[in-house]
């Protein structure tokens, strides 16, 4: 039940960013390099997650850990996901630059640009340090497990909770830069 559950929160979260890419890309139309870019590594990233939450961990994975590197093995399964949650992460970073690069760039050539939170931009900036912060972490590139004692908790997955809420923070901020916007779908059939 907690798979089937993690699994469909996921894969439905993964289609919630996909669809809110859409929606940004309305409201901030632009057929730049940098927000096409943008969009695209979004849905990739959101690719990612839905591969992630799809393809669990192989059932052993703790005591995998515990052995010394070099006698690890790491079924196709485990490697699936940790390839996808890879992915994810990069796709979604890249992704997180790049739309804060296009709306400074929209917010520079129109500086009433209506629609472009400050404040929003500015938690964008923070969460985007902080997502740096774990996913270029060097605990992260290295993939140390390293197991905290007394719990099932490893270092790597401390640090992907950090990523996980830095991330959550910044595509957090869309609900501010889609406030007050109503979606009309006659620019969907002018488009």
């Amino acid at each position: 039940v907690e798979t089937f559950t993690f699994t469909i929160g996921l894969c439905c979260s993964a289609c919630l960013l996909i669809m809110t890419g859409y929606i940004v890309s309305w409201r901030f139309p632009s057929r730049s390099l940098l927000a096409r870019t943008s969009f695209w590594s979004g849905v990739i990233a959101s690719l990612g997650l839905a591969v992630t939450s799809a393809v669990p961990l192989q059932p052993d994975i703790m005591e995998v850990l515990k052995l010394p590197r070099k006698q690890r093995v790491m079924n196709t399964q485990s490697l699936v996901h940790q390839n996808s949650a890879n992915v994810f992460f990069l796709g979604a970073l890249v992704h997180a630059v790049l739309y804060t690069l296009h709306l400074r760039s929209l917010l520079a050539k129109d500086k009433h640009l209506s629609g472009v939170n400050i404040f929003s931009l500015r938690t964008k900036y923070v969460t985007i340090a902080l997502s740096c912060c774990f996913i270029l972490s060097p605990l992260l590139l290295m993939m140390y497990p390293q197991i905290i004692k007394g719990s099932r908790v490893t270092i790597i997955a401390v640090n992907q909770y950090g990523a996980i809420i830095s991330l959550l923070g910044f595509f957090g901020t869309y609900t501010l830069d889609l406030s007050g916007y109503r979606i009309r779908l006659d620019r969907l059939k002018a488009d």
